[in-house]
């Protein structure tokens, strides 16, 4: 996988990546998403990682990078991460959104919800 690549998932179908710092990123059915950024250093678990979902489903579990490099965007929101296990769904008629632990949520740069 390369930055800036773009994944499709076919109906019925799913896929799951993890990364160097054992992030794991479950993509559902028939959605798409691109991988902006990812760097990581193992001795110190500094880097970066970004990701846009602009349709379906996935699921988050953070690794070893450090929370504070981690951001997701999707059609709505801007995602930060702080040691989280999450997923996210979206469709053009519904949202769904279930944390299992913490995330911080932002549909505007300066409105940002911490929900625990």
């Amino acid at each position: 996988m390369t930055a800036n690549e773009r994944i499709e998932t076919v109906d019925g179908g799913g896929l799951h990546l993890r990364f160097l710092d054992n992030t794991d990123f479950h993509l559902g059915s028939q959605s798409i998403v691109v991988l902006d950024e990812f760097v990581y250093d193992p001795d110190t678990s500094a880097g970066k990682m970004a990701i846009r979902l602009s349709k379906g489903t996935f699921r988050f579990v953070s690794g070893k990078l450090i929370k504070s490099g981690v951001a997701i965007r999707t059609p709505t929101a801007l995602i930060g991460i702080r040691g989280t296990d999450f997923w996210w769904s979206w469709k053009r008629t519904a949202r769904q959104a279930s944390w299992s632990k913490r995330a911080r949520l932002s549909s505007h740069p300066t409105s940002v919800a911490a929900i625990r």
